[in-house]
């Protein structure tokens, strides 16, 4: 503690205000070391009637730097002392900043601690899976889950297949970057057909052998672009390909029972205009006529029971439809020919979109035949393509 003596001399030191004060108590604080931070806080409060803690001297001494804003000595409540500490912020800042930076670090490490222990978890895992199937094939190795059959082995030796014919377009010429047709290449297609169907019947074992002409067979005159397209006039295109069919059929009843089916198309239409055409104003009917004319007995004739757009016949006790498809979508085509018949089917055939497509709809399954001609030039400008198939 101060005497009084003391505390008048250190009271009347001469100061301009109260930072050059403290400063000048911090002085003689650190010669002689008779002054506590509590005399200097009392010592300030008496002369300037500012007023702070022991602690808050001592602190802000040891950060080297001390500001204070000059007050009114004059004023009846003590101020506060404002602090602008330059050297400290700089301090902080920097320490902020390595604590940014070892939060990061942390950060870090925190992730690859994270991955390293879902890692082993993936790890622990499979082993555990392993170890589980290991275990099962030791249990279930000895023993045998199904039954054995041991009743008698029998062999169906009837089988029956059923080819489809469509969309050949005989009588078409034309030359594209995908395709090139002609009636010439039209006859070699067919030729191989003729060959692959018995090479494969023969192998299958095959006694009878179904044929569908599902028609648009020629290439008819139905627009002008076909017109157009195509090297013969459509009579000699129906005479042609009525020869060319009954040659096929001839040379299968060499191997098979041969039975023939046909229904009606548009592109044999006689009337171009199709809300101005009859249904039996059709040249393929010819061609049905000329087969049973020049084949006879050969080949097996049945008569459409629905009209002559439908085929219905029933193939070793399945059910089976075709239809050429100019008036049938294939998402409809299941559902609305076994309505308008009144009877299910397992197979349903179509043509007339030119490429092959198989779809199952309540346990009815429907084949879309493909092209023997190929992608044309109306095909193209629509942008299809598909290869020439039968």
């Amino acid at each position: 503690m101060l005497t009084e003596q003391q505390k008048l001399q250190y009271l009347n030191l001469e100061s301009n205000n109260p930072i050059n004060y403290v400063n000048c108590l911090i002085d003689f604080k650190e010669e002689n070391n008779q002054l506590s931070w509590q005399d200097i806080a009392n010592l300030v409060e008496e002369k300037y009637g500012v007023f702070h803690s022991r602690h808050w001297y001592s602190r802000y001494y040891y950060n080297n730097y001390l500001t204070f804003t000059p007050t009114d000595s004059n004023a009846p409540t003590k101020h506060s002392i404002e602090a602008n500490i330059t050297e400290n912020k700089n301090k902080q800042d920097s320490y902020h900043e390595k604590l940014l930076t070892l939060q990061k670090e942390k950060a870090k490490i925190s992730d690859e601690i994270n991955q390293n222990r879902a890692y082993i978890r993936r790890i622990a895992r499979e082993e555990t899976l392993k170890e589980i199937a290991l275990e099962a094939v030791k249990n279930i190795g000895n023993k045998k889950l199904l039954p054995t059959y041991n009743g008698p082995v029998t062999i169906n030796t009837s089988k029956e297949a059923i080819l489809l014919l469509s969309d050949w377009h005989y009588g078409f010429d034309f030359v594209n970057p995908w395709n090139t047709y002609n009636p010439e290449i039209a006859k070699k297609r067919i030729s191989k057909l003729l060959n692959e169907t018995i090479r494969i019947c023969k192998e299958q074992e095959v006694t009878n052998i179904n044929v569908l002409n599902l028609a648009d067979l020629i290439a008819g005159r139905i627009h002008l672009t076909i017109r157009l397209e195509s090297r013969i006039d459509v009579i000699t295109q129906i005479m042609e390909v009525s020869e060319i069919l009954a040659e096929f059929l001839n040379e299968l009843t060499k191997h098979f029972i041969v039975t023939y089916y046909s229904c009606t198309d548009n592109h044999s239409r006689i009337e171009p205009d199709k809300t101005q055409s009859l249904d039996l104003e059709s040249l393929c009917r010819i061609t049905d006529w000329f087969l049973r004319q020049r084949l006879g007995n050969k080949v097996n004739f049945p008569t459409n029971k629905f009209g002559d757009d439908i085929i219905t016949f029933n193939i070793l006790g399945h059910r089976v439809a075709a239809v050429h498809g100019h008036d049938d979508k294939p998402n409809k085509c299941i559902d609305e020919i076994s309505l308008l018949t009144r009877q299910t089917y397992d197979l349903i055939c179509m043509a007339h979109r030119h490429h092959f497509s198989m779809d199952e709809k309540d346990q009815c399954r429907l084949v879309c035949n493909g092209s023997l001609m190929g992608s044309d030039a109306y095909a193209i400008k629509l942008r299809l393509h598909s290869r020439p198939s039968q």
